[in-house]
C-alpha cells in the first residue's frame, strides 16, 4: 500500500524502522515520501539512508501517484484537519491519535517478535532435538539440535516428512507400530514415551541412542493439531550401560573359570555373588545360591561357625586367613579361606568376600606322608627289635617242649610247662607280625575284580565263630571296574576291615559290605560299616597306626597293616564314625586304565 508520511519525528522514525526490519504482515506498507518541516528529523534523516523521498512541504503528499494511505504524525490537530480535508477521495487517512493506536499494535507485535525469539533462544539452547510436527507429520518448526544432528536448516527442513528426513522411510509408520506412537498419540491425546532407542533416527556412520517423548498440543476447543517430539540423546548413557555390562560379564567370566570357590554376602549373610565352583559345592545352580544364607545350606554347626568367620573379618576390617572343615552329604571338605570386607565408594562395609581352595586332597597326602614317614620308623624298629627276640624265643620254646616230654601226667609242672609253651607261641606271632610289618614285600600286581575278592572273601570269614551271631549285609554292586592289584593282600585288607568291625559289634550287631564307583567313575570303593558304639573323635585320627588299638586284646598292628596295603595300590583308607552309630572305613582304589 502506497504511503505518506507527514511529520518525521521519533514516531515516525520508530515506524519505518519496524516497517523495514520487521514488516507488517496484515498491513504492508510502502513508504513512498516523507515531509516535516525540520530537514534534521529523525525521521528525514533515516529515510533519506534509505532511499525514501523526503521534503517539507505537505502539499506535495497529494501529488503522490497511486497515493493510498496518509499517516499524520505531527502531533497537531490543526494539521489533521488541514490534510484530512484535502485528502483525495479513495485514498485512507489516518491522524496521530489512530496512529498511536495503531503504534500500540505495533508494540504488542514488537513483544510477541521478541516472545518468539526468546523462545526460539530457548529451544536452540536446550541439547535435545525438538520439533513440532503437524498431523500428517510434517516438520513445522525445529531447534537447533535438530540442524546439528541432521544438517539441515529450519527453511530446508520446514514441510518435510519427519519419518523421511529421521528414519529415512518413505511411507509414515503403521497406527500399530510400537516404535512410532504418533498416531495413537494423535488419536488419544496422551504423552507417550520411548527409552533407549536406537533404530528410530538414522543417521549414516552414527550409531544413535535416544530417549523419545512424544507430546500433543491442543487448540482451545480441545483438537489436537500438533505434536512436540522431544530426543534426548542417551549415546553415554547406553555407553556407559554396556561398559558395566561388559565389566560384569568379565568378572563373571572370571570368577566361573577359577576352582577356588567364590562368594560375596550381605551383611545378613545372604549370598550375592557366587561363582559355579561355590554352586556345585552343593550341588544348585548359581542362580538358586542366591539371597540363601548358610543356615540354608550348611548343617547347623558349619553354618554357626561359617557364620561367625564372616561376622570377625567384617568386625577387623581387613582380610583374614581360616583353615575350615566342613561336612556335607556324609563327605569332610577342608577349606583354606581368605575373608575379607567389600566396601562401598564412601568406604563403608557392605559385605564379606569369601575366596575358598579345597584342600582336603592336599591334607590327606599330608597324612599320608606322615604316615608313611611313621610306618617306616616305626618298621626298621620292629624289624631290629623282632630278629633279637625271635632267637631267644625259639630257644625258650625248645627248652619247655623238652621238659613237657619229661613230666609225667599226673606232674603238677606240666601244667607250668604248657602255660611258658603258651605264652612264647603268643610271642612267636607277634614277633611274626611286626617281621610282616616291617618286611618290604614285592606284590603281585594284576587285574583284579575287587567283586571276587570281597566275595571269597566273605566265604571264609563266614565260617569263623565270631560271625555266628552278627548279621552281615552285603550291597555289592553288579560289576564294579577292575582294579590293579594283588588279590591276596587286597583280601588281607577286607578280612582286616571285617574282624575289626566284628570285634567292634563285640560278636553281635550288624555289618554292612558294599562296592561302588565314587569319584566321576574314577575310583573303586569297598566299604565296611559297624553298628557298634564307634570310635572316639579324639583318637580316630591314630586308628592307623602301629601298635594303637582300644581293644584290650590285640597288637595294633592289622589296621596299619592294611593303610600299607593300600597305599602301596596307589589308594587310600579312611576311617570315621557314623551320625547313627558305629564305626565306617573305606578302602578306595583307583580303577584299572585299559589299553586302547
Amino acid at each position: 500500500m502506497k504511503t505518506a508520511i507527514v511529520g518525521g519525528g521519533r514516531g515516525c522514525l520508530s515506524l519505518i524502522e519496524f516497517i523495514f526490519e520487521r514488516g507488517l504482515v496484515e498491513l504492508p506498507l510502502d513508504v513512498q515520501l516523507i515531509c516535516d518541516l525540520e530537514e534534521n528529523a529523525p525521521g528525514i534523516a533515516y529515510a533519506a539512508e534509505r532511499g525514501i523521498a523526503t521534503g517539507s512541504d505537505p502539499e506535495e503528499v497529494f501529488k503522490l501517484p497511486g497515493l493510498e494511505l496518509v499517516i499524520e504524525l505531527t502531533g497537531d490537530d490543526g494539521t489533521a484537519a488541514q490534510l484530512q480535508q484535502r485528502c483525495p477521495q479513495g485514498v485512507r487517512f489516518m491522524d496521530h491519535d489512530m496512529a498511536r493506536i495503531f503504534w500500540d499494535l505495533i508494540q504488542v507485535q514488537q513483544k510477541l517478535e521478541r516472545e518468539r525469539e526468546q523462545t526460539r533462544k530457548i529451544l536452540d539452547s536446550i541439547p535435545d532435538i525438538v520439533m513440532v510436527l503437524d498431523q500428517e507429520m510434517r516438520i513445522q518448526t525445529i531447534n537447533a539440535g535438530f540442524s546439528r544432528l541432521t544438517g539441515l536448516s529450519s527453511a530446508q527442513s520446514r514441510g518435510e516428512f519427519c519419518y523421511d528426513v529421521l528414519c529415512r522411510r518413505r511411507a509414515p509408520p503403521a497406527a500399530t507400530d510400537a516404535g512410532c506412537p504418533f498416531r495413537k498419540v494423535f488419536e488419544t491425546g496422551k504423552r507417550a514415551e520411548l527409552v533407549q532407542v536406537s533404530d528410530h533416527v538414522k543417521v549414516p556412520g552414527i550409531e544413535q541412542h535416544f530417549d523419545i517423548t512424544m507430546t500433543p498440543l491442543e487448540e482451545e476447543k480441545g483438537k489436537i493439531t500438533q505434536v512436540v517430539e522431544t530426543l534426548h540423546p542417551v549415546n553415554e548413557r547406553v555407553w556407559l550401560q554396556r561398559e558395566v555390562e561388559e565389566a560384569a560379564l568379565r568378572f563373571r567370566q572370571f570368577i566361573d573359570s577359577a576352582h577356588d570357590r567364590i562368594s560375596i554376602k550381605d551383611l545378613k549373610g545372604r549370598y550375592q555373588v557366587a561363582n559355579i565352583a561355590t554352586a556345585k559345592t552343593f550341588g544348585l545352580k548359581v542362580e538358586d545360591l542366591i539371597g540363601k544364607t548358610a543356615h540354608e545350606l550348611y548343617p547347623p554347626g558349619s553354618a554357626d561357625w561359617i557364620t561367625e568367620h564372616d561376622r570377625e573379618a567384617i568386625k577387623q576390617g581387613k582380610p583374614i586367613s581360616f583353615k575350615e572343615t566342613i561336612t556335607l552329604e556324609s563327605r569332610e571338605i577342608h577349606l583354606g579361606t581368605v575373608r575379607f570386607p567389600l566396601r562401598d565408594y564412601k568406604g563403608d562395609v557392605v559385605g564379606v568376600c569369601n575366596i575358598s581352595r579345597d584342600i582336603t586332597q592336599e591334607r590327606r597326602l599330608q597324612r599320608q606322608l606322615v604316615q608313611a614317614d611313621k610306618l617306616a620308623a616305626i618298621g626298621k624298629l620292629a624289624a631290629g627289635v623282632a630278629h633279637e627276640i625271635n632267637n631267644p624265643l625259639t630257644g625258650i620254646l625248645a627248652y619247655a617242649e623238652d621238659l613237657l616230654e619229661d613230666v609225667e601226667n599226673d606232674d603238677e609242672r606240666e601244667e607250668d610247662y604248657q602255660v611258658i609253651i603258651r605264652e612264647t607261641l603268643r610271642c612267636r606271632d607277634i614277633v611274626k607280625n611286626l617281621l610282616d610289618f616291617a618286611r618290604q614285600t614285592t606284590h603281585r600286581f594284576e587285574k583284579t575284580d575287587l567283586r571276587e575278592v570281597v566275595g571269597n572273601t566273605l566265604a571264609l570269614v563266614l565260617r569263623q565263630a565270631i560271625f555266628r551271631d552278627i548279621t552281615l549285609d552285603q550291597n555289592l554292586a553288579d560289576r564294579l571296574p577292575a582294579v590293579s592289584g594283588d588279590k591276596h593282600q587286597l583280601g588281607q585288607v577286607i578280612l582286616n576291615l571285617l574282624v575289626n568291625a566284628a570285634e567292634g559289634v563285640e560278636g553281635k550287631g550288624r555289618i554292612e559290605i558294599s562296592t561302588c564307583v565314587v569319584d566321576a567313575g574314577a575310583n573303586c570303593q569297598v566299604t565296611v560299616a559297624d553298628s557298634g558304639p564307634g570310635i572316639p573323635e579324639d583318637v580316630i585320627g591314630r586308628v592307623f597306626e602301629p601298635f594303637f588299638t582300644t581293644k584290650s586284646t590285640g597288637h595294633g598292628l592289622g589296621l596299619a597293616v592294611s593303610w600299607g596295603i593300600v597305599q602301596q595300590h596307589g589308594g587310600r583308607i579312611e576311617a570315621k564314625n557314623r551320625e547313627e552309630g558305629g564305626t565306617i572305613f573305606r578302602m578306595i582304589l583307583p580303577k584299572l586304565e585299559e589299553e586302547s
